[in-house]
């Protein structure tokens, strides 16, 4: 939950826990991606140490999920996709419930993420980077068929070096809402274009453990 800044466990301040508690302290944050200190390491019990070591020794077992994952929020197409229907009673538009949706999901999911802010060409020009997206192992877009021409070319762009996972179909027009012609994210050759079997806005409206489950799958 740390926005892709990794939380600073104080050993010192758990005197709460206990024994096996500790443990299992500890082993939730080292899995969450946690960093952890202690102002007196002789204090620490032999347990916590020996997880800290195998921390240490074996990253891979315990920041599988600290990868660089990335959450794509536009703000031209945030602008652009009222959907002014029931489903969506503030009116925030279908592509701003998935991104809540996916923020919250991977929160949940204890999963390490960076916002990618891209501006709207108008009042925030020049906060889009296309090279920005190449720091990311995977790249969550939430749906929106609205998308610049720029915003279009860098997702397919990295998508051949890392993973666009998308929450539904997006890219169909343009940012005016006017169709373009140009194949979806995902048809160009050496893409690895993926999308959900259920969007993000689904899961805001629906958070239960199935739901949840079913999009962590």
């Amino acid at each position: 939950r740390a926005r892709g800044k990794r939380p600073l466990l104080r050993l010192d301040r758990a005197s709460r826990f206990s024994g096996d508690g500790l443990l299992q302290w500890v082993a939730l944050h080292l899995i969450s991606g946690a960093a952890v200190m202690s102002g007196s390491p002789e204090t620490v019990p032999a347990s916590v140490r020996s997880a800290l070591s195998l921390a240490q020794q074996h990253p891979e077992f315990f920041f599988l999920r600290s990868g660089r994952v990335g959450l794509y929020y536009s703000l031209a197409s945030m602008s652009n996709s009222q959907s002014n229907n029931t489903a969506d009673p503030h009116g925030d538009g279908i592509t701003a419930l998935d991104f809540f949706g996916l923020s919250r999901l991977l929160d949940e999911l204890h999963i390490p993420y960076k916002v990618i802010f891209a501006g709207d060409g108008i009042s925030v020009d020049d906060a889009f980077e296309a090279e920005r997206l190449g720091l990311y192992d995977a790249v969550l877009v939430p749906q929106s068929k609205r998308l610049s021409d720029m915003e279009y070319q860098a997702l397919a762009d990295m998508s051949k070096v890392g993973a666009v996972v998308l929450s539904g179909s997006s890219g169909s027009l343009d940012l005016l809402g006017r169709g373009v012609d140009r194949q979806p994210l995902g048809v160009g050759e050496g893409q690895r274009v993926f999308t959900l079997t259920q969007g993000g806005a689904d899961y805001l409206a629906d958070p239960s453990v199935e739901r949840r489950q079913a999009l962590a799958a």
